[in-house]
């Protein structure tokens, strides 16, 4: 009877020891993918910022070219404007 009290305890002990050995793997593991992460978005941020850079200034000049502001002659700016504060105030 002791010989299998023996062997339970031991392959308990075994049982732990493996379970502990798997969750420290999987501790690990976690960190080693969040590192893989980080690494991988710090270089799609060194990619995309200075395209999202570029799309925004081309968008910018863009916009600078249309102007379709200038156009417009003074009256109609100035009854434009006349308008907006009548409006903003009223």
């Amino acid at each position: 009877m002791s010989e299998i009290a023996e062997r339970y305890v031991e392959q308990l002990t075994t049982t732990i020891e493996t379970m502990r050995r798997r969750v420290i793997a999987y501790y690990d593991g976690i960190f080693y993918l969040a590192r893989k992460v980080e690494k991988a978005s710090e270089r799609l941020k060194e990619v995309a910022e200075p395209a999202a850079y570029d799309a925004r200034d081309y968008v910018n000049q863009s916009l600078a070219e249309i102007s379709p502001l200038s156009s417009i002659d003074t009256d109609t700016k100035n009854n434009l404007v006349e308008m907006y504060l009548g409006i903003s105030v009223g």
